[in-house]
């Protein structure tokens, strides 16, 4: 896919419970929040301003197929179908996974990245097992 300024090549992306919107939504007083401690001069606020508005990063950004996890139990699960919303609506190549409630154990927020070490935790693990397979793919 695109070569980024860093200089690598990505040709997929695997993003889990990921927090894509920066500002306004549901989460927007937490949000302003954490975003004080990081940006804590106007200048650092107009760096960042540029990468606030997802839709128009999509529209004007080289964006590789992107596979995308979250769960019905992940708090901020909403912030994944509006990432899968604008990209199905930019005709982007993406994916995305949507755990049900637990059978055995609660699937919050980045379960397979906390529960990822446990033999017993068989969704988490189905979870790695699905991003392999997607990654493969893209090899």
């Amino acid at each position: 896919m695109g070569l980024w300024q860093s200089g690598i090549e990505v040709h997929a992306l695997v993003v889990t419970s990921g927090m894509f919107r920066l500002q306004g939504g549901v989460h927007a007083n937490a949000l302003s929040y954490y975003m004080e401690g990081y940006l804590q001069t106007p200048a650092d606020h107009i760096k960042v301003n540029p990468y606030l508005d997802l839709d128009k990063l999509i529209v004007d950004g080289d964006v590789p197929p992107i596979y995308m996890i979250t769960s019905v139990e992940d708090f901020i699960a909403d912030n994944t179908y509006e990432l899968a919303r604008i990209l199905h609506a930019r005709h982007k190549d993406h994916a995305m996974s949507v755990w049900p409630k637990g059978r055995e154990r609660v699937l919050g927020h980045v379960f397979n990245i906390v529960q990822a070490g446990d033999p017993e935790a068989g969704e988490a693990h189905q979870v790695i097992c699905d991003i392999a397979d997607y990654c493969k793919r893209y090899i």
